[in-house]
């Protein structure tokens, strides 16, 4: 799998984004579906055996996670919080690229 293939599979996550009643579950949903996502681009960095977060994968899945969080509708805080627990959950938290650590253009 390549980074075409991986930017093709979240913008297709990120089109079911708007699927689902209250922006909370919309939310939900779409860290399920990010799951794919993350595993995804952990399975490229290890391939390459680049560090958690190097490979260019960690930043367009993060960029893209935020987004499609964005379009829920759910407020920042909120957001916030959820992704964070899903992240140390799920244990992808070293392959998210927080926004202050993106450059300007990438927040």
């Amino acid at each position: 799998m390549n980074i075409r293939s991986l930017i093709m599979g979240v913008v297709a996550v990120s089109a079911f984004t708007v699927l689902g009643c209250s922006p909370e579950s919309k939310a939900k949903s779409t860290l399920e579906k990010y799951e794919t996502v993350f595993r995804i681009c952990k399975e490229e960095t290890e391939k390459v055996k680049m560090k958690p977060g190097e490979h260019q994968c960690a930043l367009v899945s993060s960029m893209a996670l935020d987004m499609s969080l964005r379009d829920t509708g759910l407020e920042d805080g909120k957001v916030k919080t959820m992704r964070d627990e899903w992240l140390d959950k799920s244990g992808y938290k070293a392959f998210y690229v927080p926004a202050e650590k993106r450059a300007p253009e990438h927040r």
